[in-house]
């Protein structure tokens, strides 16, 4: 997006063109003036327009001007940001004008998927757009574009059609969706219908009026209880979204979208019966049935889904996966994880892809695990809650060559199944909430983050993980092993090949090993003058205690950032703690962050490939950085989303060639002095 200033710096140069000044404007005019200041989000060209535009009008003025902005952004605004649109070329046109009327704040990849049905090349034109500073991906991996950007974006499309809503090719607002739909007129332009959230649709109208339709969304709808039966033969439908229509209750009998390639039925709790498939639907590539409760099957076949790579079952009453699935040649992303919580309440006696019956395991799933070993696509597998133990796991699943995450959390592991160790490529588990999980196994070489939040009997870690270990309430593991410790073991391993790791775990205490610490959510050290030339720092680690205070969150996250003050570079990001995760984090736990002397360089050190978190790594130190001129480095730890997460205090220290010189001998010596963990893990088997 365009260079936007924070809150205070905007509020700034607002002020310096609405009264000729910086300084605190008049009491009149003070709430006034966030409001243009929230209006503008930040973008300069919109703060000096506003600002000279409202200079020495008077407050009743201002008001009417507030309010006209409500309903019509400001022209002089538009038609400046306008030159930078009327310099892309066509394909980039387009691809902004949907973003701008549909896709907004949509997850990168789905963006990507929509636009690629679409034919508009995405990975280039989202790229020039994201250069052009016309559009940024965030922190989470979702597309933003600024919202006087999107206002110019809808204003385009608006303008070729001003009264006559049926002669454009893209339609947003509720009112002109209806209006065009039910006037049963020819609509040979229109391509895109948006009408996510709309509380007033009940019922689609007939869609054959539209029949070069290519995506449909209507996720959120929740009245919605009946989708016409022409929505089956739309021949040129790309993407049909009824996310969340937790009123639908049945679909055309047979659906024949033939050149459908992403169907999203997730949260349609209320839905019956999946629709049979009308020939074959060679384009589909992604079907989301995920708590689709009430569907007991699917008619399918491979023919009709051969090319599938998305495929999500989770939380249905499919009691056996359809065979078809293992042939899945294509298949990347697979989702088998079963049912919990309120969805057992609602249907107490409606039987679930996997389940405890009257104490004896009823597991369809693990006679057929085997049958995974020929999906050589297959990059991420969740088999979470599915009941599963050691024996469950097959040896074959070392050929998953493709495989980058394993979710096995929520099952019944008391240790960690050797076949997980086989596998060669580089990938992450997470095995949160194995409640009976007593030890990990010294083999795991491959695997680069490991997720044991909620292993309450977790005892034994034998080795770090790569980049990252979060143990969220795992209070026996913190009984045996403290933070200090497990952080020198990550660095005695990885701190000369990993960029950066992480680890979470209970503990109340910042180590004495920090020579810098400080009661607060941030710290500022001096950095050395010849910080840069010195070859004995490897890189630095800090730390924090933190505790959430609202157990009622669901999606919470701690950040951790590092900003350097000459010139202003920020690296921030962080992980999930809320009770999506696991149970809230009630008592104190420490997170320790380390980055390497590389990373200050500008390496990225969680490729796309790898990861599947919510962290976006800007270039933290430039080639400028550590110059003369550059001596402050500040850390700072924050609540990814609001006030429920409180640091208490933090740390820092920088990490020198002689320090893990120090921590290579005195784990050696304790190496020599303690029982190995083949013994440990002899002890937890015995004893079961």
């Amino acid at each position: 997006m365009p260079t936007t200033l924070n809150p205070k710096d905007a509020l700034q140069l607002f002020n310096s063109k609405a009264f000729h000044s910086d300084t605190t404007p008049k009491d009149d005019f003070i709430e006034l003036s966030d409001q243009i200041v929230n209006y503008a989000d930040g973008l300069p060209l919109a703060l000096e327009v506003l600002g000279s535009f409202l200079r020495g009008r008077d407050a009743t003025q201002w008001r009417s001007a507030i309010e006209r902005l409500k309903r019509d952004s400001n022209k002089e605004i538009l038609d400046k940001l306008r030159i930078s649109f009327d310099g892309l070329e066509e394909t980039e046109k387009n691809i902004f004008l949907d973003i701008a009327c549909f896709l907004n704040g949509e997850k990168k990849d789905f963006v990507t998927k929509v636009l690629d049905g679409c034919e508009f090349f995405p990975d280039i034109g989202i790229d020039v757009l994201i250069k052009k500073s016309l559009i940024k991906v965030d922190e989470h991996k979702d597309l933003r574009m600024h919202n006087l950007l999107q206002d110019m974006g809808r204003k385009i499309v608006k303008e070729k059609c001003v009264d006559e809503p049926r002669k454009r090719c893209r339609l947003w607002e509720e009112m002109d969706v209806h209006h065009v739909l039910t006037k049963n007129t020819p609509l040979f332009k229109l391509t895109m219908i948006k009408l996510k959230g709309s509380q007033n649709l009940v019922k689609t109208p007939d869609f054959t009026t539209a029949p070069k339709l290519e995506a449909l969304i209507l996720e959120g709808c929740t009245r919605l209880v009946d989708v016409h039966p022409s929505i089956g033969v739309l021949k040129s439908l790309k993407l049909l979204n009824l996310r969340d229509c937790k009123s639908l209750r049945s679909l055309p009998t047979k659906i024949g979208l033939e050149s459908l390639e992403t169907l999203i039925l997730s949260g349609c709790s209320n839905l019956v019966r999946f629709p049979e498939i009308d020939g074959k639907m060679e384009h589909l590539k992604t079907l989301d049935l995920s708590s689709c409760y009430k569907i007991e099957y699917l008619q399918v076949n491979l023919q009709q889904v051969e090319f599938l790579e998305e495929l999500d079952l989770s939380e249905t009453s499919i009691t056996v996966p359809p065979s078809f699935i293992f042939q899945l040649k294509n298949i990347k992303f697979l989702s088998f994880n079963g049912c919990k919580g309120p969805s057992y309440k609602s249907r107490p006696n409606l039987p679930s892809l996997f389940k405890v019956i009257q104490g004896r395991r009823t597991n369809p799933i693990a006679p057929m695990l085997p049958l995974l070993s020929g999906l050589s696509s297959l990059r991420m597998l969740k088999l979470r809650d599915c009941n599963l133990c050691e024996g469950d796991i097959p040896r074959n699943i070392s050929s998953l060559s493709s495989l980058c995450l394993l979710d096995l959390s929520g099952n019944n592991f008391i240790s960690i199944p050797a076949s997980l160790t086989r596998l060669s490529k580089r990938y992450s588990i997470r095995l949160s909430n194995c409640k009976m999980l007593k030890s990990m196994p010294e083999l795991l070489t491959s695997i680069g983050d490991v997720w044991i939040d909620g292993c309450s009997s977790l005892e034994v870690v034998a080795s770090p993980s790569k980049n990252f270990t979060q143990a969220v309430n795992c209070f026996k593991l913190a009984e045996n092993i403290n933070a200090l410790t497990l952080l020198k073991q990550h660095l005695k391993a990885f701190a000369n090949s990993r960029k950066m790791f992480d680890i979470i775990m209970p503990g109340s205490e910042i180590p004495e090993w920090f020579s810098q610490q400080k009661s607060d959510s941030s710290i500022k050290i001096p950095v050395p003058i010849n910080l840069r030339k010195d070859n004995q720092w490897i890189g630095v680690v800090c730390c924090c205690i933190f505790v959430n205070n609202d157990a009622s969150w669901d999606d919470d996250r701690i950040m951790c950032g590092a900003f350097v003050r000459n010139p202003p570079k920020i690296d921030m990001c962080g992980w999930k703690l809320g009770k999506i995760i696991t149970e809230p984090t009630m008592k104190d736990h420490i997170f320790l962050r380390y980055w390497s002397r590389d990373h200050f360089y500008g390496y990225n050190p969680f490729p796309l490939e790898d990861k599947y978190d919510y962290c976006e790594t800007n270039d933290l130190w430039t080639t400028d950085f550590l110059a003369e001129r550059c001596d402050v480095l500040e850390v700072s730890f924050i609540d990814g989303f609001g006030d429920s997460v409180k640091v208490k205090k933090c740390g820092v220290r920088i990490v020198y060639e002689k320090d893990l010189e120090e921590i290579r001998e005195s784990q050696c010596h304790t190496t020599q002095s303690s029982p190995n963990f083949e013994h440990i893990h002899q002890h937890f088997a015995h004893n079961d």
